[in-house]
């Protein structure tokens, strides 16, 4: 074979790999890593609001997830939607009730390792006096926290 040939060629199969390539889409291969998980806000809530939660993380290779009230797993219910992604998982509780409130863990694993974020959801009932707010001297106030 000619070198014009080869060289020929070899343009075509790069215009091809061009072409199959999405907008913005890297060929090379991810450098492997363990999981590492993005802080997750702790969440104040009345009764009957929805609550999300949003777990990002990195990792290669494959991440799963799984979700976590108070050490018991959650998994999906009426109740309880999970939605899980290549690079996070969304938990979401559409009218929450008392029970709901505790202490939230998302887990991300793959084959190098495992990594767990913790948040806090603090439901209050919307019969609560917490945060009632009583003039004492006009232009002051006091907050009652029962």
């Amino acid at each position: 074979m000619s070198e014009g040939r080869k060289k020929g060629k070899g343009k075509k199969k790069n215009q091809k790999d061009k072409e199959d390539r999405k907008p913005g889409e890297d060929r090379r291969p991810r450098k492997a890593s363990p999981p590492k998980i993005k802080k997750i806000k702790n969440q104040v809530l009345q009764e009957g609001e929805k609550l999300t939660l949003k777990c990002e993380a990195t990792g290669n290779p494959t991440l799963t997830y799984k979700w976590y009230r108070d050490g018991t797993e959650l998994n999906k219910s009426p109740e309880i939607k999970i939605k899980s992604g290549r690079k996070n998982s969304r938990l979401q509780i559409s009218s929450v009730k008392l029970a709901d409130g505790g202490d939230y863990t998302c887990e991300v694993e793959n084959i190098l390792g495992k990594e767990t974020m913790k948040t806090t959801i603090s439901i209050q009932s919307r019969n609560s006096m917490a945060g009632f707010s009583t003039d004492l001297i006009p232009g002051s106030h006091m907050v009652n926290n029962w």
